[in-house]
């Protein structure tokens, strides 16, 4: 199972990496140290929304995803 950090509204220009926007987490009862990673889709232009799909893949194939949502806005 992967769980998203929660959604975020950052400045333009901020950094959107996971280091600042948040870390998703994953457990499994298999594999006490399942793969995360994570792909991102852009929508919009002003404001841009990015979708941050995370995945958590363990040693045996199975995966969990869950959506984070990363707003970009011009203040």
């Amino acid at each position: 199972m992967v769980t998203p950090p929660a959604n975020i509204t950052v400045e333009c220009g901020e950094s959107t990496d996971p280091a600042y926007t948040g870390q998703a987490t994953g457990y499994d009862n298999c594999d006490p140290a399942p793969v995360i990673t994570y792909v991102d889709e852009f929508d919009g232009a002003c404001p841009l929304v990015i979708t941050r799909t995370w995945a958590a893949t363990d040693a045996c194939g199975s995966f969990d995803r869950a959506k984070q949502f990363i707003t970009i806005e011009d203040t």
